[in-house]
C-alpha cells in the first residue's frame, strides 16, 4: 500500500528478553481517508466513495465530475 495509513501493530517478544528477539504483526491497516471521506461527502454532497470506486474500475476522474455516473475511457 502506498499513501497515508493508520496502522495497528502487535509486538511479540520471542525468547530471552536480553536477546532482543521480537515479532511484529500488522493487525489492521486503513487509509487515512477512511474517516475524512464520509464527512467531506456529506458536507459537499459529492459521493466520493462512489467516484473513487468508479475511477479504480477504469473511469476517468473528468468523466465523474458533477455527474451521477462515470464513463470509461
Amino acid at each position: 500500500m502506498v499513501g497515508p495509513l493508520n496502522v495497528q501493530f502487535a509486538v511479540k517478544h520471542v525468547g530471552d528478553p536480553s536477546s532482543g528477539g521480537t515479532q511484529v504483526f500488522v493487525i489492521e491497516a486503513n487509509p487515512r481517508a477512511s474517516r475524512t471521506v464520509p464527512f467531506v461527502s456529506k458536507a459537499t454532497g459529492v459521493p466520493l466513495a462512489k467516484v473513487a470506486a468508479r475511477v479504480i474500475a477504469g473511469a476517468t476522474l473528468g468523466s465523474c465530475e458533477a455527474k451521477e455516473s462515470c464513463a470509461r475511457p
